[in-house]
């Protein structure tokens, strides 16, 4: 009886709390463009990363993965149409060629999922603009639910299909390739997704390291943030990136509620300051997170989770008729904020 009158107790601050975020989520949108990681190119992911005092490194040339490395298996992406349809089997791939480098895996380690119909989970306020994008996979430790993915995140994945395996399929399967087909290269809007991508991940996660993996399987690209700064190999063999992967994951906590404030007082402050400080520039949205951890203390987080649920639900309509009003107000300049069946948009 005791819970039961503590959980009505609460439900008038959590509903605040709701409708606070929610209001500042249009207050913060208001004249925002919003672009995709997709169309971010290298020179303004470089200027974002500048105005961010994140470093940039060659990790060719700073640390350069010149081994002999496990001959993981070829994958033929040419067997595929598009990106799409190889997600999930080079998902696959990657999962198996982390087992063969001693990634621990299962019940004890670490899994990998298929994040790539998961659009939009990650939202950036730069420079008076709204990026939004996703990842095609990730590393997360076992048992971790995938929709809380974005917060137990180790390494995130993103795959291309070049215009040299498009090819190759046409011809494989009987139509005419015209014109020299090139392969794909990692530069331009390619580079400038993986670096926001990185971004992204180390803002959203809890850890406080992450490393992302740009693969077409020909082509590979390892990006490491750390120390608020990041590590770039380019070039990579795919048995080299699942090494450099593997190695990485070996030193990485498998805790599945892992806790940046719990870890803090560990850490090192060159580890702790930079990522404090990006949360707060880029992840608006963390302020209803703030205010529900204030205001639901003790409580567990199922039970956290369904009454703020409850109230972002029944906030939807009116804060629908808000938006509308805002953007007749603004000369229809403000996007509309999307509809939102699960918490994790707002967390």
């Amino acid at each position: 009886a005791g819970s039961s009158t503590s959980k009505e107790g609460l439900k008038p601050l959590v509903k605040e709390a709701v409708q606070e975020a929610l209001e500042e989520h249009a207050r913060n949108s208001t004249g925002s463009t919003s672009q995709p990681f997709s169309q971010v190119g290298s020179g303004a992911a470089a200027s974002y990363y500048a105005s961010l005092d994140i470093g940039i490194e060659d990790g060719d040339e700073l640390d350069p993965l010149t081994g002999q490395y496990i001959d993981c298996g070829r994958f033929d992406m040419a067997e595929y149409a598009n990106e799409n349809y190889a997600i999930a089997p080079f998902l696959q791939h990657i999962e198996a060629s982390l087992q063969m480098n001693g990634t621990p895996l299962g019940r004890s380690g670490f899994k990998v999922v298929d994040l790539h119909t998961q659009n939009n989970i990650y939202e950036l306020h730069l420079g008076g603009k709204v990026l939004r994008g996703g990842l095609d996979g990730a590393v997360i430790p076992y048992g971790v639910a995938k929709m809380a993915a974005t917060k137990q995140l180790r390494c995130g994945v993103e795959i291309k299909h070049s215009e040299a395996h498009k090819a190759q399929y046409r011809e494989k399967h009987g139509f005419s390739v015209q014109g020299t087909e090139r392969i794909v290269e990692f530069s331009g809007a390619a580079q400038g997704q993986a670096l926001i991508e990185t971004l992204a991940a180390a803002v959203y996660a809890e850890y406080p390291e992450v490393l992302l993996l740009q693969s077409s399987f020909d082509h590979n690209v390892i990006l490491l943030l750390s120390q608020g700064t990041v590590r770039v190999w380019q070039q990579l063999s795919f048995d080299a990136a699942m090494w450099k992967m593997s190695d990485f994951l070996k030193n990485c906590s498998t805790e599945r509620a892992y806790k940046f404030e719990m870890h803090k007082a560990q850490l090192q402050p060159e580890v702790v300051q930079p990522i404090e400080g990006l949360r707060k520039k880029l992840k608006l949205r963390s302020a209803l997170l703030e205010q529900l951890d204030s205001v639901t203390a003790g409580q567990d987080q199922e039970t956290k989770f369904s009454m703020a649920l409850e109230f972002i639900r029944a906030a939807r309509i009116s804060q629908q008729q808000l938006a509308t009003v805002a953007a007749a107000a603004d000369g229809g300049t403000r996007e509309p904020l999307p509809a939102a069946e699960d918490l994790s948009y707002f967390l």
